[in-house]
């Protein structure tokens, strides 16, 4: 095996080369959900991540401890942030790494719900749906500016 492949992270990126495309393909639906969407848009996103992390659970999880016994920033994350970049760009200037930063805490709150047993422990997919939407809706929507008179 690792004559074709130089690590364990290797050997799953390979593996996990489709389901990391479809996490790109789903930070750019949200990144223009969050500019021109409404929150039903945003609930519907919502509704395909949590079924994501469900259908890919143990080959994602697999993949992020490889990630994670690599010395180096995540990559998955960096291209997801990328793809985030048109949405970013519709908030001030000076808040821009604040809005990555709710974009990565939002993420990261899924995840953790997703991939420990919260969801378990709860097991209504409605409720969560619900919830979350709400949650990154109201964190994630670009702050109005001001009217300029």
């Amino acid at each position: 095996m690792y004559l074709h492949f130089d690590s364990k992270f290797a050997l799953l990126a390979a593996v996990t080369e489709k389901m990391r495309l479809e996490t790109h393909e789903a930070a750019g639906r949200l990144a223009e959900l969050l500019i021109d969407g409404d929150k039903a848009d945003v609930r519907q996103w919502v509704e395909w991540a949590l079924n994501w992390y469900v259908r890919n659970r143990l080959i994602a999880q697999a993949a992020q401890e490889a990630e994670l016994s690599e010395d180096k920033p995540s990559e998955l994350l960096q291209n997801y942030l990328e793809c985030l970049e048109p949405w970013v760009e519709t908030w001030p200037l000076t808040a821009r790494t604040e809005a990555r930063m709710r974009f990565e805490l939002c993420r990261l709150q899924m995840h953790n719900y997703m991939w420990g047993n919260s969801h378990a422990l709860f097991g209504d997919q409605d409720l969560a749906v619900e919830l979350f939407t709400e949650i990154w809706w109201n964190t994630l929507k670009a702050p109005q500016l001001p009217c300029e008179r």
